[in-house]
């Protein structure tokens, strides 16, 4: 990434099959959305959370742009996530909050979804995933890197064999950067640009 105002953001979370069960893990990409108005707390209304299944577990990724605010809570369909990495900073140019959260859901095919921040946030974006036979809540691996302008943001993510990682960045700009994506496959790109 090339940036040339204000930070880029990057998590990672890294899970494993259900070795026990002899089964690997279904990730389906759901959607992204993202918000331009300020506040503590999004609602992104109605979201896609796919098919309802039993062993159903809806991954959330959000992400906020100011100093050091830290997403407190994340609900989906009601439903509270269990944070399972959560990153943020503050400095220079460094404006962060961001964190995955993992919850079961069983039922339904849509759903409110809920970001809350320990303070007021510029903007916030989400992305959903929904993950079929998890064994576990528990992350094998989690990983971020907060980097400010002109940085490259990079993770190294243990992921077990037949399992599967999620990353989720967020990029705070003036609109003159440019984002780009190697390693894990891109799903979604979505724009909340900020600034002047």
């Amino acid at each position: 990434r090339r940036m040339s105002f204000l930070a880029t953001h990057l998590i990672g979370f890294g899970a494993a099959a259900d070795v026990a069960a002899g089964v690997n893990p279904t990730v389906s990409y759901l959607q992204s959305n993202s918000s331009g108005s300020d506040g503590a707390s999004f609602t992104f209304t109605a979201q896609n959370i796919g098919t309802a299944a039993s062993n159903r577990k809806i991954i959330v990724c959000a992400g906020g742009s100011n100093n050091n605010q830290a997403v407190t809570g994340i609900t989906v369909g009601g439903v509270s996530c269990t944070l399972a990495v959560t990153a943020t900073a503050s400095g220079a140019g460094i404006f962060a909050g961001m964190a995955i959260g993992i919850a079961d859901v069983p039922t339904g095919t849509t759903g409110d979804v809920v970001v809350t921040f320990a303070g007021s946030q510029f903007r916030c974006g989400i992305a959903l995933f929904s993950v079929i036979d998890l064994n576990s809540s528990t992350a094998n691996a989690t990983t971020s890197d907060i980097t400010g302008s002109s940085g490259v943001a990079a993770i190294t993510l243990d992921i077990p064999a037949n399992g599967f990682g999620i990353a989720y960045g967020y990029q705070y700009d003036d609109g003159s950067s440019t984002f780009g994506w190697t390693g894990l496959t891109e799903d979604a790109a979505a724009d909340a640009q900020v600034g002047a």
